[in-house]
């Protein structure tokens, strides 16, 4: 797992599944306790990261003496893989939906431009018979 430490972003929290390259702008967390799911970690720290950047400095940070005053309590193991499992499906579809959506709205724009135009003709000819 990963946060930003400085910069428009600091505090941004990402789980990171294999390997990554962290820089100069990013800390990085590895999870020791195995009572805790470290998908989950990531979902609880970016609900409170923000609360912590100091904003007083002309370029936005959160060290990690800032970061390890955040408390955060876990339920049992489970409940967390469930809720990570849910927010992770659900954080996959949204970052999937802008890149999909234009598409389909381009389809159904496109399908409605057609029904409208064979529907019009149809009227038209029902009109005259």
């Amino acid at each position: 797992m990963t946060w930003t430490t400085g910069g428009s972003y600091a505090g941004a929290v990402f789980y990171r599944k294999g390997q990554f390259n962290a820089r100069q702008d990013c800390g990085v967390l590895k999870v020791k306790n195995e009572e805790i799911n470290p998908k989950f970690l990531a979902y609880a720290l970016r609900l409170q990261t923000s609360k912590f950047v100091n904003y007083a400095c002309p370029i936005p940070k959160l060290g990690i003496s800032k970061l390890a005053e955040i408390e955060l309590t876990f339920p049992p193991l489970e409940i967390q893989e469930k809720i990570a499992d849910i927010l992770f499906a659900f954080e996959k579809n949204v970052t999937i939906l802008p890149k999909v959506f234009p598409k389909k709205l381009k389809c159904v724009k496109s399908n409605w431009i057609i029904t409208k135009t064979i529907y019009s003709i149809e009227f038209k000819n029902k009109k005259k018979a």
